[in-house]
């Protein structure tokens, strides 16, 4: 199955991470929903071309996960995997 994923903004409330370091975590997050994919596939809700505004998720970060950006941008593809991951 080929997935085509396109994120346009993620927003974290409450996080302040130096512009200089997002790259760091948007690679980490990617890796980390990549694999989330790769192991546990996509949700049936997703079979056929679906585009959605926003996922929303209600899974608080703690603080100092922020300190860790590998950290932090797994615990981010772990919320965003349970919007879209497998039932």
């Amino acid at each position: 199955m080929k997935i085509n994923l396109h994120i346009e903004r993620i927003v974290l409330e409450g996080i302040s991470i130096p512009s200089s370091q997002h790259q760091v975590l948007q690679t980490s997050m990617a890796t980390s929903l990549i694999q989330m994919l790769a192991d546990g596939g996509l949700s049936s809700r997703f079979v056929q071309d679906t585009s959605l505004r926003h996922i929303s998720t209600t899974n608080s970060i703690q603080q100092d996960d922020a300190n860790n950006l590998m950290h932090l941008g797994n615990k981010v593809a772990q919320s965003l995997y349970r919007g879209i991951g497998y039932d």
